[in-house]
């Protein structure tokens, strides 16, 4: 049973951990129970985080050319930061250039999703993430750029390394720890598809995009990933999950 005592059963002081996974895995559930847990700390999602990054999140989920249009219109308005901007900019030229991005190949898709997710990226940690930090907080993130090596890279074909340069200048600031919940793409997509909530662009994408996400996933934790990550199973409950992330939890802490 989960506990329901947030004033003692878990304590963390002035880290930075992300819980990650493909579509279907259950972060939001798992993540919104250790939440219930947890005081002291700001979260995040990726994209987004910042008003800046939640407009990022727009363009790269909705489903509309026109909207898309308009949403990098308005992103140009805010205040972003010099990189940021430059990484807008790039994807934006992806995107005119593409003339239709329903019909546009996965490379073409890819390369202008890895410069939003890394736009959204460099907003987050230098506006959210590190003043956090430095406010003596733990900072709690879902997602990371691992999804970017696995969906860019991977599923849509980019190339880690093409991907992993193309974020590098966003890093500011990496985890301490990341926790990977993972399950078969198999089951995975059984849970997509018992979604009765709104679908976004990627949701919809086909078994081998899916199945080449969760490659992606373990190539990126076993051959690049440059800080420590805990591998979970997540085909058990949501109540299971949590139990099994709290205990990760609990382990670092005790560390």
């Amino acid at each position: 049973m989960i506990p329901n005592n947030n004033n003692n059963y878990i304590k963390l002081e002035n880290i930075y951990f992300n819980v990650t996974g493909a579509d279907g895995v259950g972060k939001d559930s798992v993540l919104k129970n250790i939440l219930k847990l947890l005081t002291g700390y700001k979260t995040f999602r990726e994209p987004g985080g910042t008003k800046e990054a939640e407009v990022i999140r727009e363009i790269i989920l909705c489903i509309d050319d026109d909207q898309r249009e308009s949403f990098f219109e308005q992103v140009k308005t805010l205040n972003l930061l010099p990189l940021t901007k430059d990484y807008i900019k790039k994807a934006y030229d992806i995107f005119k250039q593409s003339g239709n991005l329903d019909q546009a190949n996965d490379e073409t898709v890819g390369l202008m999703e890895a410069y939003l997710y890394a736009a959204s990226r460099n907003e987050t940690n230098n506006k959210l993430v590190t003043p956090s930090l430095e406010e003596g907080l733990t900072v709690i993130g879902s997602r990371s750029v691992a999804c970017s090596m696995a969906y860019q890279a991977n599923a849509r074909n980019l190339g880690y390394e093409v991907v992993w340069n193309i974020n590098k200048p966003a890093l500011t600031k990496t985890p301490d720890f990341e926790i990977y919940l993972d399950i078969p793409t198999e089951l995975a997509m059984d849970r997509l598809s018992g979604r009765t909530g709104k679908q976004d662009r990627l949701d919809n994408e086909s078994f081998e995009f899916h199945r080449k996400t969760r490659e992606g996933y373990l190539d990126y934790y076993e051959k690049y990933c440059p800080y420590s990550v805990y591998k979970i199973d997540a085909s058990g409950t949501i109540e299971e999950n949590t139990l099994k992330v709290l205990d990760v939890l609990n382990k670092y802490r005790q560390n």
